[in-house]
């Protein structure tokens, strides 16, 4: 049984740490359009149009690290 007791109280005498971490973000787009006319420019009737739409992401991580010593 002392050599059981002498066990722990080795262990008692370490020390012990570490660390936690996670992080998450996320973006997101929109849509937009543009419409243009011109109803006298030099070659009579002109229109345009144009619509873009914008991207989403995403991105996590999780991360941990312990350490031990004695």
């Amino acid at each position: 049984m002392t050599a059981a007791l002498s066990r722990v109280d080795a262990a008692a005498d370490g020390w012990e740490g570490g660390q936690v971490g996670g992080s998450y973000s996320q973006l997101k787009g929109d849509h937009a359009g543009v419409e243009y006319l011109n109803l006298g420019g030099p070659y009579g009737i002109t229109y345009a149009n144009k619509e873009k739409a914008h991207f989403k992401a995403e991105r996590g991580y999780f991360r941990t690290q312990s350490l031990y010593g004695r």
